[in-house]
């Protein structure tokens, strides 16, 4: 869990955003027309007719309004239930697994980074050579400036990739240790008396993306989908 905590943390700083867990489908659903969040609305508050509403954040914000309608946020949880009896009330063996294990394998990233780190030392050995040269041997400046200043520049372009590199090794190794945590979690889930709980929706849920009809793609953290229509 631990692992899990630490990867959403890394995916909230690298996506800039942030996910309220009180309400938890914040920044987490999409509006198909404009490609924005839902966010949450609040009608009738502080009477008995008051009513928790999700809809697209852009709907009025434009000169055309998005098509997309508004969702219950009763509606919603009790839609991304359903799409979870769906998704692994009868499960097959798709690949899938294999396949997100092979997506955030790091082993080529790690061999490039390798071969980035040895580049970056023998241009820091060859600046620092150049140093001490032009340190004991008198010589143009302006011949020294120029090749140290290209040696240096090469230096600065190798680290910027050899970090995103890293970034990316990082990266995908947040997603795994959050990936394991998925399985682990959905191996133990009981269908039948399951239960609504942010916990549910940040283990478990990547996105969902809602079309104009209401109906709700819900994408789960090994890739695989399941639509559930808001009338079913």
């Amino acid at each position: 869990m631990w692992d899990f905590v630490q990867a959403e943390i890394a995916k909230g700083a690298r996506d800039q955003r942030t996910q309220h867990r009180t309400r938890p489908f914040s920044s987490t659903f999409e509006c198909s027309q404009c490609g924005h969040f839902f966010g949450s609305k609040t009608w009738h508050a502080g009477s008995k007719y008051e009513k928790v509403i999700w809809r697209c954040g852009h709907k009025y914000a434009g000169q055309e309004k998005c098509a997309t309608g508004h969702i219950s946020d009763q509606r919603l949880k009790d839609m991304f239930l359903e799409a979870i009896r769906l998704r692994f009330g009868s499960p097959t063996d798709t690949g899938v697994n294999q396949a997100v294990l092979d997506a955030l394998d790091t082993s080529d990233l790690e061999v490039e980074a390798a071969g980035l780190l040895a580049q970056i030392n023998e241009v820091a050995k060859k600046l620092q050579s150049m140093i001490a040269h032009n340190a004991r041997v008198a010589q143009d400046q302006q011949t020294y400036e120029k090749a140290f200043n290209a040696s240096h520049e090469q230096h600065q372009a190798l680290l910027a990739e050899h970090a995103a590199v890293v970034a990316e090794i990082q990266n995908k190794n947040n997603r795994l240790a959050a990936y394991h945590y998925y399985r682990q979690e959905t191996a133990n889930l009981d269908l039948e008396q399951l239960v609504f709980s942010p916990h549910l929706c940040v283990v478990l849920l990547v996105k969902g993306v809602v079309d104009v009809d209401g109906n709700v793609t819900f994408q789960f953290r090994d890739g695989s989908t399941q639509v559930v229509a808001i009338k079913s």
